[in-house]
């Protein structure tokens, strides 16, 4: 997902802005854009939300694709494939008669960073991960068993966990955007969808944003959760996407800090960038995280790095 700038000025861009003026067009559509907002959702939820037939919700789908407002994943979970529709991107800039956009074009790189592979890590008195379904449960801060690699789920009722992507390939490189994508939630024993929870996210040791999770979510199994996971635990989170570049930090599309630039993260100077995840104390207590993988919760990916840069 990612921030598309577009100007009409550019002849280049005339095809993708009709394309995105025929896909908002349709009421239905914008509806199917709200609906995959907060998570996945198969053709047939679709269909059913929208009271139309499956050939319709295809037809109405391939148009959003077009656009690049959605995109469709064929997923196999449970020995069955499935079309899943997730949103393609979080904003789209249109600008008109612009003199000063900047025309540069850019190469993305993407790292996808499996939850137990973390380099740095202190957890609460309550911590563990879920590795096939299983839960392993810790009452004492033992971050770095050699299990968590097996982990699809990682677990702590406050404290860290810090992750480092290679940054080899931006060396010498002009970096326009970082995005970093995740699904996450508070932290409870069992769960408790109304638990609050302070998070925040760090970057080379930059604190970027805090956001409040609002709960530990459970009573209905995850997406990707394995069959065999406890529905009297965490089941699924929210889909968090992070982007800093020259105009802020933005959180799910929306501006945040207008203080923190990109360049300010020096993403190129050392031989790795670190991402880290932090309980913070909100309303005298520590609400937690859960930090999910691609075989648990919602939304099967892993952490997601995503860099844009200057050819």
């Amino acid at each position: 997902m990612r921030l598309f700038e577009l100007n009409i000025d550019k002849e280049e861009d005339k095809e993708s802005i009709l394309k995105i003026g025929i896909a908002l067009s349709s009421p239905i559509r914008v509806a199917i854009l709200k609906q995959v907002n907060e998570r996945g959702k198969t053709l047939s939820e679709l269909a059913k939300l929208n009271y139309v037939s499956f050939s319709s919700i295809v037809f109405h789908t391939k148009l959003l694709e077009e656009a690049n407002l959605i995109r469709i994943k064929t997923i196999k979970v449970n020995n069955v494939y499935s079309k899943y529709v997730i949103k393609g991107c979080i904003s789209i800039n249109i600008h008109f008669n612009d003199v000063s956009f900047n025309t540069t074009e850019t190469e993305t790189i993407e790292e996808s960073m499996p939850v137990g592979y973390y380099t740095n890590a202190n957890f609460g008195q309550n911590n563990g991960f879920v590795i096939n379904g299983i839960f392993h449960s810790f009452y004492e801060n033992t971050p770095f068993l050699n299990d968590r690699f097996k982990a699809d789920l990682i677990y702590s009722s406050n404290g860290f966990v810090e992750y480092s992507f290679d940054n080899s390939k931006i060396k010498d490189k002009n970096v326009e955007e970082i995005m970093f994508s995740l699904e996450i939630c508070s932290e409870v024993p069992y769960y408790n969808n109304n638990f609050e929870s302070l998070i925040g996210f760090s970057i080379n040791d930059i604190e970027v944003l805090d956001f409040i999770s609002p709960g530990d979510f459970g009573g209905r199994r995850g997406k990707f959760s394995p069959s065999n996971s406890s529905l009297n635990a965490t089941q699924y989170g929210q889909l968090k996407t992070i982007i800093i570049n020259k105009n802020g930090v933005y959180l799910d599309g929306i501006l945040l800090n207008e203080n923190i630039k990109v360049n300010d993260l020096k993403l190129n100077e050392n031989n790795h960038i670190l991402f880290k995840i932090t309980s913070k104390k909100h309303n005298d207590s520590y609400g937690g995280f859960n930090i999910f993988g691609k075989n648990y919760g919602d939304y099967q990916q892993d952490i997601l790095m995503t860099i844009s840069y200057e050819k």
